[in-house]
C-alpha cells in the first residue's frame, strides 16, 4: 500500500470513528459522559461538523442540560458559523439507524479517535522539535515531555 491510500484509509478511518462515537452520542445522550471519560476530547474531531455537535454536546452537559439531536443541531445552528442544511444533513448521516452500530462499536470507534489524535499530537510535537533544531537561534536543551513525545512515537 502506498503513502496516499495509507493516508485516504486514515481519513475514512477517522470519519466513520467520528460519526459512531457523534451518532451514538446524539441517539443515546447518556453515551456521552461514558465517552468523555474514555477520553474523547474535540481535538479528536477533524470535521468541522461533527466537532461543532460534539462541543454542543459539552456545553449542554456541563451545563447539567439534557439534550437529544434536535436541540444540539438548533444550538449548532443557532452558533450561526455553519451552514444550515450541512449541519442538518450531517445530524441525519449521524444517527442513521443504518450507520448506528452497538455501543461496543462505538467505543471501539471512540478508541480510534483518541489514538488518532495522539499519533496527530506527537507529530505536531515532532515536526516543532525539528523546525526548532534547524532555527540557528533555538535553544539546545531538550524538555522530558518532549524527549517522551519521541519514544511515545517511536512505541507507535
Amino acid at each position: 500500500m502506498n503513502d496516499n491510500a495509507n493516508v485516504d484509509a486514515l481519513v475514512t478511518i477517522a470519519a466513520d470513528s467520528e460519526k459512531a462515537v457523534v451518532g451514538n452520542a446524539l441517539a443515546n445522550p447518556d453515551t456521552f459522559p461514558e465517552f468523555v471519560e474514555q477520553g474523547v476530547k474535540l481535538s479528536c474531531f477533524r470535521d468541522p461538523i461533527r466537532a461543532a455537535l460534539w462541543r454542543a454536546m459539552m456545553t449542554a452537559d456541563a451545563a447539567g442540560d439534557p439534550f437529544d439531536a434536535v436541540t444540539i443541531r438548533a444550538a449548532v445552528i443557532a452558533d450561526g458559523r455553519l451552514d444550515a442544511d450541512m449541519v442538518s444533513a450531517e445530524v441525519v448521516e449521524c444517527i442513521d439507524p443504518t450507520r448506528l452500530h452497538s455501543i461496543g462499536h462505538a467505543r471501539d470507534a471512540a478508541d480510534r479517535l483518541i489514538d488518532l489524535d495522539m499519533r496527530r499530537r506527537a507529530a505536531r510535537i515532532l515536526s516543532d522539535g525539528a523546525k526548532a533544531a534547524t532555527t540557528p537561534d533555538a535553544d539546545p536543551s531538550v524538555s522530558y515531555t518532549h524527549l517522551r513525545a519521541h519514544e511515545t512515537v517511536l512505541d507507535l
